[in-house]
């Protein structure tokens, strides 16, 4: 079963839409994703687990992308905000809840930038919350120990 968790991940990696390049494939994954895909490595999926996994990773590939498109969110912004968000978050000067007002401060995003970071926040959060609807009892309990673990 590790081999579909394997699977799973190099295909995020890749999405879903035939008609791109396979340079803008390359670009087009998502950091949250990877991570999650990692964290569910260990978990013995069913193949329908992994099918069902596997579309919603490239929803929310699409969807963020598209977000980010719509509110012109550079990837170099996306640098910016990730450099901010260590000065601010995770040195415990900010909650995470409260960030994107002191991120368009500090980067002095448009209106609509700071609405696409917004976005993009609630995005991720439903995918996770679409994943583990996916999952059983036990394997949301192997993957809560499995981070439980890594954080030692």
């Amino acid at each position: 079963m590790k081999s579909i968790a394997l699977l799973l991940l190099l295909a995020i990696l890749t999405p879903f839409n035939p008609a791109l390049s396979k340079e803008n494939q390359k670009k087009k994954s998502l950091y949250n994703v990877v991570l999650l895909m990692r964290r569910l490595e260990p978990i013995e999926l069913t193949k329908n687990q992994a099918t069902q996994i596997e579309i919603l990773n490239h929803q929310v590939i699409d969807e963020v992308h598209s977000i980010r498109d719509t509110a012109g969110i550079t990837k170099e912004l996306i640098l910016e905000r990730d450099k901010v968000y260590g000065e601010l978050v995770k040195n415990g000067s900010v909650k995470a809840d409260e960030f994107i007002p002191h991120l368009a401060e500090r980067l002095n995003l448009t209106d609509a930038q700071a609405k696409g970071f917004a976005d993009t926040v609630t995005a991720k959060s439903e995918y996770k919350e679409k994943v583990m609807a996916v999952l059983t009892e036990e394997q949301k309990a192997q993957l809560k120990a499995s981070k439980a673990s890594s954080a030692d």
